[in-house]
C-alpha cells in the first residue's frame, strides 16, 4: 500500500467520525457509531405550527442539548420561533417553500443550539426591505449553530443581513455553508451580517464557506461576514462577488480585534470608488491578528488594496491559488487527495481547483480520492521533547489531534534540531473503509 509522509504536521481534524457529515448537494447519510447508515425521516409533525414546542415535537426529543428536538420538515423550522432557547437537530434535507421570517429578534434572540446535521436547507427566500437582523436566524445570543448548509435562496433586508445569521452576539457558527445570494444596506455578509463577542465560551467562526453573491448599497460588506469583532475565525473561504460602498472585502467587510487564520477569498470586489476602503480579504481592519490568509489578486480585481494590508496577509495569482505549494508555505494542513486527515484538500477536479474543506465530505462522497481502495496510509512524526516517553504519550501531550489516539513509537529523524537530528514520536494511520474512520496501524 502507498504511503504519504507528513513531517511534524499535526492532524487538525479531531472528528471521531461518529457525527453527521455533509456533502454539498443532496447528501442524506449519517455516520452512526462509525457505520454509514441511511437517514430515515422522523415522525410526521402536525399540519401547521402550533406554538407549543413540547406537543409539536412530542416523540421527537425534549429540546435539551442531550435530547434535542428533531427537525424534519419546513414547519419544524417555523416552530423554532416559539422555543428560542431549546436545542434542535436536523434529521434530513429540508426544502422550504414561500417566503420565510427570521428566527429570533433583538428583543427575543435565539439562545439555543441548532445542529443542521450536515443536511441541506433549500429555497431560503426572505424579503424584508425595512427590517434589520435578517437571515435564517435573525438575531442569536450565546447560541451555537453548526452543520447548517443552505444550498439555494435569496435573502434581502436592510441592516445586519446574512444567509444563516443576521446578527450574532457571543455565539459560534461552525461547519456550515451557504450558496444563497444576500443583499442589504449595511453589515451584510454571505454567512452572517455581524458577529461580535464580549463574554462567554462561544466566539468562533470555523470551517464555514459562502459561494453566493453579496450586494449592499452601504458599508461593512463581506463575502463571508459584514463585521467581525473579537472572534476566533479559522478555515473559511468565500467565492461569491461582493459589492458595496465602503469597507468592502472579499471575505470580511471590517474586522476588529479578531484572529483570522487559514482563510481565503476569490470573489470580485467592487466598492463605491477608489477612495473607499476595500480589499481582497477585508475592506478594513483594526487590531486583528492573522496567519495563513490570502486572496486571488486576479479574480477579486484587488491587486493593490487601498488600505494597509497586515504582513501576514498576502495576495496570490490564480495560478498560485490553485497550487498546493502555496498553501503549504502558508502553514495549512492540506493534501492533494481526500483522506479525512487534513483540514483542506486541493485538486483540479473539485471547487474549480481552489482548496475545499475536507470535513464536508466522507470517503464515499469526496472528490480527489482513490476509489479503487482506501486512501494512502499517513505517517505522522512529531518532535519528542526532552524526557518524553513516546510509548505512553497521548495526542494532547504531543500537541496533535486525530480521530485515532495514542500508539506512538519512537525513532530518529534527521530533520530535527535544525537538521542535526533527534528523536521523534511516530505512528502510521490507515483508513478503515468498513467503519469509515482512521485507525492506528499496528
Amino acid at each position: 500500500m502507498g504511503s504519504t509522509h507528513e513531517t511534524a504536521e499535526p492532524v487538525p481534524d479531531s472528528r471521531d467520525n461518529t457525527g453527521p457529515v455533509h456533502t454539498p448537494g443532496r447528501l442524506a447519510v449519517v455516520l452512526i457509531s462509525g457505520l454509514i447508515a441511511a437517514s430515515s425521516l422522523a415522525i410526521a409533525p402536525p399540519a401547521s405550527a402550533n406554538g407549543d414546542c413540547p406537543s409539536w415535537f412530542a416523540g421527537r426529543g425534549t429540546g435539551t442539548p442531550a435530547d434535542p428536538y428533531q427537525v424534519s420538515v419546513p414547519l419544524d423550522i417555523e416552530e423554532i420561533g416559539y422555543c428560542l432557547s431549546a436545542s434542535f437537530i436536523q434529521m434530513n434535507d429540508v426544502a422550504l417553500t414561500g417566503t420565510w421570517a427570521p428566527l429570533g429578534t433583538s428583543g427575543q434572540p435565539f439562545t439555543g443550539t441548532y445542529d443542521g446535521g450536515g443536511f441541506s436547507i433549500s429555497n431560503l427566500n426572505i424579503s424584508l426591505s425595512t427590517t434589520d437582523d435578517v437571515g435564517l436566524f435573525g438575531y442569536i445570543s450565546g447560541a451555537t449553530i453548526t452543520g447548517v448548509n443552505i444550498i439555494s435562496g435569496s435573502v434581502t433586508s436592510r441592516e445586519y443581513v446574512g444567509a444563516i445569521v443576521g446578527r450574532a452576539v457571543n455565539s459560534s457558527i461552525t461547519q456550515s455553508s451557504s450558496a444563497a445570494s444576500v443583499s442589504g444596506v449595511n453589515q451584510v455578509g454571505g454567512i452572517v451580517g455581524e458577529s461580535a463577542w464580549a463574554t462567554g465560551p462561544n466566539r468562533s467562526l470555523s470551517q464555514i464557506f459562502a459561494t453566493g453573491a453579496v450586494t449592499a448599497s452601504g458599508n461593512y460588506v463581506g463575502g463571508l461576514a459584514g463585521v467581525t469583532t473579537s472572534l476566533v475565525i479559522s478555515n473559511t473561504y468565500a467565492t461569491g462577488s461582493v459589492s458595496g460602498d465602503y469597507q468592502v472585502g472579499g471575505l470580511i467587510g471590517e474586522n476588529n480585534s479578531s484572529s483570522l487564520s487559514n482563510s481565503y477569498a476569490i470573489g470580485r470586489v467592487t466598492s463605491g470608488g477608489p477612495d473607499r476602503a476595500h480589499g481582497g480579504v477585508m475592506g478594513q481592519e483594526s487590531a486583528g491578528t492573522y496567519s495563513g490568509v490570502t486572496w486571488d489578486v486576479d479574480t477579486t480585481g484587488e491587486s493593490i488594496p487601498n488600505y494597509p494590508v497586515p504582513a501576514a496577509i498576502e495576495g496570490n495569482t490564480t495560478t498560485a491559488m490553485k497550487s498546493i505549494a502555496t498553501f503549504r508555505d502558508l502553514g495549512w494542513s492540506i493534501g492533494s487527495l481526500w483522506t479525512g486527515n487534513t483540514t483542506w484538500v486541493i485538486c483540479p477536479q473539485a471547487n474549480n481547483g481552489y482548496p475545499f474543506l475536507s470535513a464536508f465530505y466522507t470517503a464515499q462522497t469526496a472528490p480527489c480520492i482513490n476509489r479503487s481502495g482506501p486512501p494512502p496510509d499517513v505517517d505522522q512524526q512529531v518532535g519528542r521533547t526532552a524526557g518524553q516517553d513516546c510509548a505512553t504519550a497521548g495526542n494532547a501531550e504531543l500537541n496533535i489531534g486525530g480521530v485515532a489516539s495514542g500508539s506512538w513509537g519512537q525513532s530518529w529523524a534527521q530533520w530535527m534540531n535544525g537538521a542535526t537530528g533527534g528523536f521523534v514520536c511516530n505512528r502510521t494511520l490507515y483508513y478503515n473503509m468498513a467503519y469509515g474512520r482512521w485507525e492506528v496501524r499496528t
